[in-house]
């Protein structure tokens, strides 16, 4: 009985170990990069034999995952093939990605062209639509993310759904004062807003990285270049497509701040209440996205129409953002196609409420035992609009207050329109005439009612800024390709035209008597009296700039390919701006 009682202990412990070492885990790091050494960013690693377990690559390309030993890693990045690697008796592996055989031939656009990606000899990513992340975006540069190896973006303002930019950054600093945003090109458009486009209506994103490849686009193109190519109708029956998303979002992580007792025990003042600041000023916002297209086309036309409808509201109370873009593209072909003619038109129009910043800046260092709201019977009742305030203490204000009282919204328009005339006399040769007109109008107002934090000094203050940027373009091109035996060749040579022109002006005032305009009836504040009889507190402001400025530039490129072996790409352009003096 005691020898088979021991028998099965040492059986137990046996396979225990056993399990131990099936189950050890081990922790690998490493690098991933592409051919040319450039970071991959969000390249996938997971495990071969469960892939729920994985991790991501940062921003330099560098991973970091534990997985049991001697087992599999799967490395996965679109465009690239998948790369199996084996963590016997390796801590540290740095894997090299080699671009797929089969996308080889895929077409890529270049400037004023495009090319297969075996004939690039400039540093060229595309992005297909395929390949995008489902989701909402505010703007279609948030779907490069995560996408482009060496590129780098964040989101301004944090989810702020009223803040729709993002800082993006290519190849490194470009300029030392100017931006490092890379030139985008909307069908053909430079400088194109990112406003006027859906993300739902992008065929595809070509990014040009490097100097060779962003040559043809001159000055402009110092940051980048990210050529944008939206969805065209196809020859065929009638397509309607359909398309909706709702989303919920939360907080990640709450700030660490104390509590009432912690506060307590610290020795603060105990003001009787009990108030968790951050969650009095957010919330769980529910946003909804809805698009609809109409697509389709005969031999001689074919046509793609747009419209979409958006509603982001933020975490922070009151901050929301609503577009409608509509776009519709035409495409009609005359003589045999000898003569090509391409319409393209969109509009977008937005509104936007957000709100201070500075609510949750206050939110971290506001007493948690004070109340939000006063008791009738305070004397500073009325004067802090019901709010609980402390001004006595300099820095100090309610958060509540700000994201209640505040008042900060706008709107914005924008309107692109382009016309393109493509001849073709004789074979292989492509003449080309392009223009378009861009107009953006942008409006934003604020109030602050005098018993508000950013009011109280001046009996209430009223902002209002208007903006209005018109951009024109004009292209003439001329391309010639021929094939003789094993040589291919390439001739451009063109001439670009682009002016710009924004004007705004800005107004403020101070002490009103009654908080019912907000900022729109400017005049009837009282700060000029304030002003007349020596007072300083008066809100006042007035504003006003006009920008314009023109570039004119002649370009041309030579592209020649030997056997599909050696492959040559010289780009020249020479431009004039009336940003430099004679």
């Amino acid at each position: 009985m005691k020898k088979s009682l021991l028998k099965t202990l040492l059986l137990s412990v046996v396979s225990l170990l056993s399990v131990a070492g099936v189950y050890a885990q081990t922790t690998i790091k490493g690098t991933v990069t592409d051919e040319a050494g450039e970071p991959v960013i969000g390249a996938y690693i997971t495990l071969q034999s469960d892939k729920s377990v994985g991790t991501i690559t940062d921003f330099d390309g560098n991973y970091e995952i534990s997985v049991p030993a001697n087992s599999n890693l799967i490395f996965t990045y679109t465009g690239y093939e998948d790369q199996v690697v084996s963590t016997a008796g390796q801590t540290t592996i740095d894997v090299t990605l080699k671009e797929s055989s089969s996308l080889l031939e895929e077409v890529v656009a270049i400037g004023y062209g495009s090319q297969t990606k075996k004939e690039l000899t400039g540093s060229v990513v595309s992005v297909k639509s395929d390949d995008f992340d489902k989701g909402s975006f505010n703007s279609a540069a948030g779907l490069l993310q995560g996408k482009v190896a060496g590129l780098t973006m964040s989101k301004q303002g944090g989810n702020d759904p009223a803040n729709r930019d993002y800082n993006i950054q290519i190849r490194g600093t470009g300029s030392l004062t100017g931006s490092t945003t890379p030139l985008y090109i909307i069908d053909g458009v430079p400088g194109a807003s990112m406003n006027s486009l859906n993300p739902n209506d992008i065929e595809s994103m070509d990014v040009l990285k490097d100097g060779s490849a962003a040559a043809i686009y001159g000055t402009r193109a110092n940051a980048g270049v990210v050529i944008i190519t939206t969805k065209k109708g196809k020859e065929g029956r009638t397509n309607v497509e359909y398309n909706g998303s709702m989303n919920v979002q939360t907080i990640a992580g709450k700030a660490n701040v104390m509590n009432k007792s912690q506060f307590l025990e610290a020795g603060g003042a105990d003001y009787g209440s009990e108030t968790e600041w951050e969650k009095e000023i957010t919330r769980i916002p529910v946003s909804t996205e809805h698009n609809i297209a109409l697509s389709g086309g005969m031999e001689k036309v074919n046509y793609r129409a747009s419209v979409s409808y958006k509603l982001n509201n933020g975490i922070a109370r009151n901050s929301s953002f609503q577009e409608i873009v509509a776009r519709a593209n035409v495409n009609q072909f005359a003589l045999n196609k000898i003569f090509e003619f391409n319409y393209d038109v969109s509009y977008s129009t937005s509104r936007s409420s957000w709100v201070n910043h500075d609510a949750f800046q206050q939110s971290m260092k506001y007493n948690p035992t004070m109340p939000i709201h006063s008791d009738p019977s305070d004397p500073l009742y009325k004067e802090y609009g019901g709010y609980y305030q402390n001004f006595d203490k300099n820095g100090f204000s309610n958060p509540v207050a700000i994201i209640d009282q505040e008042t900060r919204d706008g709107k914005d328009q924008t309107f692109l329109g382009s016309f393109r005339l493509t001849v073709h006399p004789v074979k292989g040769l492509k003449l080309g005439a392009f223009g378009s007109y861009q107009l953006y109008n942008q409006t934003t107002g604020s109030y602050y009612p005098k018993t508000s934090t950013s009011g109280y000094a001046t009996a209430g203050k009223g902002e209002k800024y208007n903006q209005d940027n018109v951009t024109r373009v004009g292209e003439l091109t001329a391309q010639y390709g021929n094939e003789i035996k094993k040589n291919a060749f390439t001739f451009l040579v063109g001439y670009g035209y682009q002016d710009y022109v924004a004007e705004n002006h800005s107004a403020s005032n101070g002490n009103f008597i009654s908080d019912d305009f907000l900022y729109n009836n400017l005049g009837a504040g009282q700060g000029r009296a304030i002003l007349a009889t020596g007072g300083s507190n008066d809100g006042l402001g007035v504003g006003s700039w006009k920008d314009e400025w023109l570039l004119a530039s002649f370009f041309g490129r030579f592209i020649y390919n030997y056997d599909q072996r050696y492959f040559i790409n010289a780009s020249v352009r020479a431009e004039g701006s009336s940003k430099f003096g004679r």
